[in-house]
């Protein structure tokens, strides 16, 4: 028995379109979003000042002793337990299959490390965490500042 054209093309699209939303960010609450993203964005994926300090067993910022100061709307500000290291994440666009953010990154202990960066939020492979990566340089409400 011969497959026409068009039960091919309708395979690929059935195909494409599971693959497609395989990734999809899960519903998420939308009074609470930045919380969600806190505890499900996967610090290890995009590089931060973190980097250095990377164990295998340890995934989203409070695992790494940060916590939210400071959660104003699509804000918040996050610091380690000395206070001398902080985050500041800020949701700017979301979608079905992405959430865009701002992240800041700085020493507050008189270090020289502060970065500012866009982050393209996806759902991770495993299905439970966000995964950064990079989104475009150019935005006005994040401007991109390498290490300095």
């Amino acid at each position: 028995m011969p497959i026409s054209c068009r039960s091919i093309i309708l395979m690929a699209l059935v195909a494409f379109v599971t693959a497609a939303s395989a990734h999809d960010i899960p519903k998420r609450p939308a009074a609470n979003l930045m919380s969600y993203i806190l505890d499900h964005l996967d610090v290890r994926t995009f590089p931060s000042s973190i980097g250095p300090r990377r164990e295998a067993n340890k995934v989203t910022f409070s695992d790494y002793g940060f916590m939210a100061q400071q959660i104003s709307g699509d804000k918040a500000v996050l610091t380690n337990l000395q206070k001398d290291w902080f985050f500041t994440v800020e949701v700017l666009e979301q979608g079905r299959n992405s959430i865009l953010i701002c992240v800041g990154d700085e020493a507050a202990d008189g270090g020289t490390y502060h970065a500012t960066y866009p982050l393209r939020l996806v759902m991770a492979d495993d299905g439970q965490h966000l995964r950064g990566k990079e989104a475009p340089a150019q935005r006005s409400d994040c401007q991109k500042v390498p290490n300095s």
